[in-house]
Parts: C-alpha cells; sequence; structure tokens
C-alpha cells in the first residue's frame, strides 16, 4: 500500500492519510449541516458551519501543501488509496471505496481540490501517463509505433534524489514503451476514442448490410433508403 520505507515511516504515513481524512471529513460534515439548516431556515448556525467548513479546508490544504512538498509520492499515495481497505485490511474483497478527493468532492473543498497535487493527480487519471497534445494524442492513437522513438522514461528530480545512487535514472526501453502503451490505450481519453471509433465503423456496418440487403429493390426505394440512412 505504501512506498519501501521503515517501519517508522510507515506509520507516520499512515498517521498523516488519517489526519488527512479526519479533516476532510470534518469539511464534509460541516458543508452537510450548512444545508440541513438552510433547508431549515436557519441561517445564522448555517453561517457558523459554513466558516467551520472553511476553516478545515484551509487547515487540509495547508497540511497538503506541506506533505507535498516535503514528498510528492507519498502524498500522491494518501490521495489514491482506499480507506476503507486500509482500515480493514483482511477484506481486501470489499467493493466500497473512500477516497480524500472523493470526500473533498462531497464537501466542496474548493481550496483542497485546487491544489496542484489534487490536480495533477485528476491529470493523471484522465492524462494518458504523459502529456501530449490534440494532434499528438491522435497520431500516438492510430500508429502505435510512434511510441519507439519517445525513448528511454526519465524519473523527477525530486524523486530521483530519493531513491539515491542505487536507482538508475532512466528505466529499460522495452518496459518504458509497454507501460506507456498501456496507460495510454486505458486513459479514459483513449476509452473515449474507441468508443467513437467503434460506434461509427459499426453504424457504417449495419448501413453497408442495409444496402445489399435492398440492393434488389427499384431504383427509386433504393434512392429513399439511401436518403434515410444519410438523414440518420
Amino acid at each position: 500500500m505504501f512506498p519501501t520505507v521503515s517501519p517508522f515511516m510507515k506509520n507516520m504515513s499512515r498517521v498523516i492519510c488519517f489526519h488527512l481524512l479526519l479533516i476532510t471529513f470534518q469539511v464534509y460534515i460541516c458543508h452537510t449541516m450548512k444545508n440541513i439548516l438552510k433547508d431549515t431556515h436557519e441561517p445564522v448556525i448555517a453561517e457558523q458551519y459554513h466558516k467551520l467548513q472553511e476553516r478545515f479546508d484551509d487547515e487540509c490544504t495547508a497540511l497538503l501543501d506541506q506533505c507535498f512538498y516535503k514528498n510528492e509520492k507519498n502524498t500522491r499515495v494518501c490521495l489514491e488509496i482506499n480507506y476503507v481497505s486500509l482500515i480493514h485490511e483482511h477484506q481486501c474483497e470489499m467493493e466500497d471505496t473512500v477516497e480524500l478527493m472523493f470526500v473533498a468532492s462531497l464537501g466542496k473543498a474548493q481550496n483542497f481540490l485546487a491544489h496542484p497535487c489534487c490536480q495533477r493527480a485528476i491529470e493523471r487519471r484522465w492524462q494518458p501517463g504523459f502529456k501530449v497534445g490534440q494532434i499528438s494524442f491522435l497520431l500516438y492513437f492510430f500508429c502505435p509505433i510512434l511510441f519507439l522513438r519517445r525513448g528511454p522514461q526519465r524519473l523527477k528530480r525530486r524523486e530521483h534524489r530519493v531513491h539515491g545512487e542505487n536507482n538508475y535514472g532512466y528505466s529499460s526501453r522495452a518496459d518504458t514503451v509497454w507501460y506507456r502503451m498501456y496507460y495510454f490505450y486505458t486513459s479514459p481519453n483513449s476509452k473515449y476514442v474507441i468508443d467513437i471509433v467503434s460506434g461509427c465503423l459499426r453504424f457504417r456496418y449495419i448501413i453497408n448490410m442495409k444496402r445489399s440487403h435492398y440492393s434488389f429493390l427499384p431504383p427509386n426505394y433504393s434512392l429513399r433508403f439511401q436518403d434515410c440512412a444519410m438523414s440518420l
């Protein structure tokens, strides 16, 4: 669940994770209570909960900021782990998931979600493992051989300093190519393009089958069918 570190650092990472989770839950509770009191026509108390929500949001963002600039890798782990599986370590097949950004989104923790660490985590979920433009995305999507021209994957400088001299700055070329292709074609953007292309091909196949089926009809009926098909 956590990177390979000493037991002390592992326990400290868990403490930080649960501290972040606790504050984000406080933001969510304050946001929920604010909405409930607004519906019951208690604007004064609702305003107090709104101030508490902003206060906890600032505290959670400050803690995330300290963790992010101290160790970005461990902070990303804190954002992406499932806290239900962390609490119930012997029940790995549970379907419930509780993540920090999910709780923060429910509590409308805008400052927390606007932090660069959260934005990078969201970007990593949507981007295909590396940043590409729109034209480059289409080129890599339809021409996978271009992955061979990107070269080895270089680690970030701060991660390279943490790993020390035993970690080479570059991963193997074959692993890099396969990892890049895997993350590229399993990213939401690629899945969206795959769904669109497969849908267009399926629709084209149905149109061709219909045309071949009605090819024996007189020309007037055939033209009518083609007009109806094009109007779809």
